[in-house]
């Protein structure tokens, strides 16, 4: 058995510190996929490994790695229903969001801006970021936002379906927006975005936000 076998062996039946051992000793291979596609982070997700999960998102592994369905582990984390390691792999994004956020705002001294859906002030602590192709890929959004447009510049979108408005519009904001992100409220989150950013169990996402709140502070 060579060393990835033995890693992903170690996540697959629940041997943290023998993993941990491993990872320290290897950590070249923590983003590592064996001859079957899997990554030690695949593996934790798929068995519903919290811990290992945990520690494995600590040593860099991809939250972006391929799952065997071609997916993304965050995108497939955000379709599961019942699985710890999933939700923990989501309530860490959400962190890695956040400090995103505080990183834009000081970067460009922004004190206090305006939401980027509904236009109504917002303050950093309750902002998240999105990036635009985020932002596009919900419809009832788009759809809004593809209206606007119809209406206010008909010159622009003529003879455009409504997926070449879209783009039209992602590509004028990326290059308008400073931050190359959307600042969205709280209220805009649960309206629009919850599912972008939460996946279908932001309850048990919070849970977990919450816990590891409480274990760094």
């Amino acid at each position: 058995m060579d060393t990835l076998d033995k890693i992903i062996t170690a996540v697959s039946s629940g041997e943290l510190e023998k993993l941990k051992e491993l990872i320290e000793k290897h950590s070249e291979m923590v983003n590592n996929a064996n001859s079957d596609g899997s990554t030690p982070l695949t593996v934790a997700l798929i068995s519903d490994k919290i811990d290992e999960t945990e520690f494995l998102l600590s040593r860099n592994a991809d939250k972006k790695t391929c799952m065997k369905d071609g997916k993304t582990a965050i995108e497939w984390a955000k379709e599961q229903d019942n699985n710890n390691a999933a939700f923990f792999l989501i309530a860490w994004d959400y962190l890695d969001r956040l400090y995103e956020a505080t990183a834009i705002w000081k970067k460009h001294k922004i004190k206090e801006s305006y939401c980027d859906v509904c236009l109504g002030i917002v303050k950093q602590e309750e902002s998240t970021m999105l990036t635009v192709d985020e932002v596009f890929t919900v419809d009832d959004y788009a759809s809004k936002v593809v209206e606007q447009v119809k209406k206010q510049e008909p010159a622009l979108i003529k003879n455009k379906t409504d997926d070449e408005i879209k783009q039209v519009m992602k590509e004028q904001i990326k290059k308008a927006a400073p931050t190359g992100r959307y600042i969205v409220c709280e209220d805009c989150i649960d309206k629009y975005f919850s599912q972008v950013v939460f996946g279908k169990n932001k309850d048990k996402v919070f849970e977990i936000v919450a816990r590891m709140y409480e274990e760094n502070s």
